[in-house]
C-alpha cells in the first residue's frame, strides 16, 4: 500500500474492523505523527489490517 500525493499512512496490523471501529478518535489521533509517506510492503499486510491515512492538510481517516 503506497500513500499518494503527499499523504501518509500508519498500519496498526490485524486488529480487525470491529476492534478498530471501537477506538475513540483521540486514540487514532495519537498515531498521526507516526504515519509515513513510505509504502507499506505487501509482506506486512495481513487480512483484517487497520490503517490511518493522513492527508497533506493534516486530516486523518481510519480504514481497514
Amino acid at each position: 500500500m503506497a500513500p499518494q500525493a503527499g499523504a501518509k499512512a500508519y498500519g496498526f496490523g490485524a486488529w480487525g474492523v470491529t476492534n478498530f471501529n471501537g477506538f475513540a478518535e483521540s486514540f487514532s489521533e495519537t498515531y498521526t505523527s507516526a504515519a509515513s509517506s513510505a509504502a507499506i510492503p505487501s509482506t506486512k499486510l495481513v487480512p483484517g489490517d487497520a490503517f490511518i491515512v493522513v492527508t497533506t492538510a493534516g486530516i486523518w481517516r481510519k480504514s481497514s
